[in-house]
């Protein structure tokens, strides 16, 4: 920030810059500046960035994220095309626990072939990214990876029914 109080945010990750500022003017100077530094390419206004798409309105100066996409695959590869959407993303009247972990080996053997962890993954980048609303109950279901039963199971795939009915939310 300056003595004017612009200000400019830049983003680093690997060899990748995002460059956001409160004035297009500091921004340019920011990018003249580095590039008498460094090789670089402006590639323009920001799209897509770390599997999130990035959408800009220059009239309110707004910029939304989404993973849209992501978010769809994911709903599409966990969840079969015929269970509904639901308004939230955990029942506030389940509280999961370690108790509900298999308690014999042919409940282990059931749940063998269930992608809990992957599902689970996929649900925190999603959380990390562009979608705080999911953090607590992807919380929730994160603490069973290693014990999870089909109750656990159950609150993973209500999430991605909250998903598939909320696909088009984001961060503005």
């Amino acid at each position: 920030q300056d003595d004017d109080g612009k200000i400019c945010i830049i983003s680093l990750y690997v060899d990748d810059l995002v460059i956001a500022g409160s004035t297009t003017s500091i921004i340019n100077e920011i990018k003249e500046a580095l590039s008498m530094r460094y090789k670089m390419k402006d590639l323009g206004v920001v799209n897509h960035i770390l599997g999130c798409e990035a959408k800009h309105n220059e009239e309110t100066g707004e910029t939304y994220l989404s993973q849209y996409q992501y978010a769809k695959s994911a709903v599409t590869k966990f969840l079969p095309e015929s269970v509904g959407k639901i308004d939230t993303p955990c029942d506030p009247n389940v509280i999961l626990s370690k108790d509900m972990s298999p308690q014999s080996p042919e409940e282990e053997r059931e749940m063998l072939g269930v992608p809990y962890r992957e599902a689970v993954g996929t649900l925190l980048w999603l959380s990390l990214g562009t979608r705080p609303d999911i953090c607590y109950a992807v919380s929730q279901v994160a603490k069973f990876n290693d014990c999870y039963g089909k109750e656990h199971w159950k609150a993973v795939l209500r999430i991605f029914r909250y998903l598939k009915g909320t696909l088009q939310l984001g961060l503005k």
